[in-house]
């Protein structure tokens, strides 16, 4: 998936020339005055540039941090080191520190203290070890420590604890039982089976084979992880799909993939699937189910209608998030119905209906924007195992299956109709 975002800001950049830092001798001192100043006037307004630019070039964001507005300057700095601390990426975060040190520019404690949270949200453990020649970690409260360890016990990351405890961070009797339960219970990686990929071009598009080992291995320790959570009869599913969202992002980063950044991250704008490779097979079961084309799927949540996936000729077109919250409630309820539902061998059929409804709404209304299929194969295949089934084979591959489906219901009894689930 792109994001259209992200389309128009390619095609502004064909028309964008980036400053140039050798400077041409022949053009008279008059132009490059009045360049400067012109280029400096630019700067003086926040829209002139998309965060996606400067994210994606050090030395566009060089130029900004010299001779942009100071708000702006801030702004720039900010926006890498949470690029660097949001992908484990050592270069981002030694590139602020550089830039501070040039220019005297100084980030305040809040953004220091998220940024730390982020290293211990994506679990980088060896980038979080070596902290403290970037930050002085003793500064931080006793609160915002146990908050950090607070976090990567929530999100299962027992060798941060040890990381954090290092660095300083005290655990209290109640984080050390935690974290005990935690660690033991991550030993063991069950009998998942990952999600293979469509096709060769989403295989490369994904990693590849040198990727491989990582995802599998990864995938594995999140189904233990969502397992950990349905054992526990207070199950929070909204707080577990945002935490598989933060492991999610590990795996990208992990895999060295492209467009890491948007992995595990929350929906905030539309984004596009095209139906060529390796969608196409998928686009042409559009075009066989529905001869009138676009439309948008429509579902009734809250007594209400709201908009989800959009189909049109050559794509799908995701919704942008407007609905996150209301969506991920009705998933987080469909969620625990089925853990607090028995279903006995003979009722296999039933647990496939009422999974084939979390895998609707979550593909019609993907609360990430990118990695939701992921997230959602660890939530299936950990209900599987809970409930003492064997986790099902998904290919084809159950996201795009769903979204050839414009309602749940329909969706849900194909679901049960599935031999390989029985």
């Amino acid at each position: 998936m792109k994001s259209l975002y992200e389309y128009k800001a390619r095609a502004k950049t064909k028309k964008f020339v980036q400053p140039s830092w050798k400077i041409p001798t022949f053009w008279p001192f008059s132009v490059y005055i009045f360049a400067f100043f012109s280029l400096c006037a630019s700067l003086h307004s926040e829209k002139f540039y998309p965060a996606e630019w400067i994210r994606e070039d050090l030395n566009l964001a060089q130029f900004f941090v010299y001779f942009g507005e100071g708000k702006e300057r801030i702004r720039t700095l900010k926006e890498i080191l949470d690029k660097g601390c949001s992908t484990g990426d050592l270069k981002y975060i030694h590139w602020v520190t550089e830039k501070q040190r040039e220019t005297g520019l100084v980030l305040c404690v809040t953004d220091i203290i998220e940024s730390i949270e982020k290293l211990v949200r994506g679990g980088f453990d060896e980038l979080l070890s070596c902290i403290s020649f970037f930050w002085t970690f003793s500064s931080l409260s006793e609160k915002q420590k146990n908050h950090l360890i607070d976090t990567a016990i929530e999100i299962g990351y027992p060798h941060t604890v040890l990381i954090l405890e290092k660095l300083g961070c005290a655990l209290s009797r109640e984080q050390q039982q935690r974290y005990i339960q935690l660690s033991t219970f991550l030993i063991e990686e069950p009998l998942a089976i990952v999600p293979a990929p469509i096709n060769f071009i989403h295989h490369q598009a994904h990693g590849g084979d040198e990727n491989q080992q990582i995802y599998h291995h990864e995938y594995r320790i999140a189904v233990t992880y969502a397992l950990y959570h349905m054992r526990q009869s207070d199950c929070d599913f909204l707080k577990l799909i945002e935490n598989l969202g933060h492991r999610r992002q590990r795996m990208a980063a992990l895999g060295k993939l492209n467009g890491l950044e948007y992995y595990g991250a929350p929906t905030n704008q539309q984004m596009i699937t095209y139906f060529n490779s390796p969608y196409e097979a998928y686009g042409q079961k559009i075009h066989d189910k529905y001869p009138f084309l676009p439309f948008s799927v429509i579902a009734k949540l809250n007594g209400r209608e709201i908009y989800l996936t959009q189909i049109n000729e050559d794509n799908w077109l995701h919704p942008d998030g407007e609905h996150r919250v209301e969506t991920l409630q009705e998933i987080a309820f469909l969620c625990k119905k089925v853990h607090t539902t028995y279903y006995p061998p003979e009722k296999s059929c039933e647990l496939a209906y009422d999974l084939g409804k979390i895998i609707w709404w979550m593909s019609h209304a993907p609360p990430f924007l990118r990695g939701t299929p992921t997230i959602l194969f660890i939530l299936i295949d950990a209900f599987c195992i809970y409930h003492g089934r064997t986790p099902f084979t998904k290919i084809p591959d159950l996201n795009c299956e769903a979204l050839t489906y414009d309602n749940t219901e329909s969706f849900a009894q194909y679901m049960a109709n599935r031999l390989d689930f029985h």
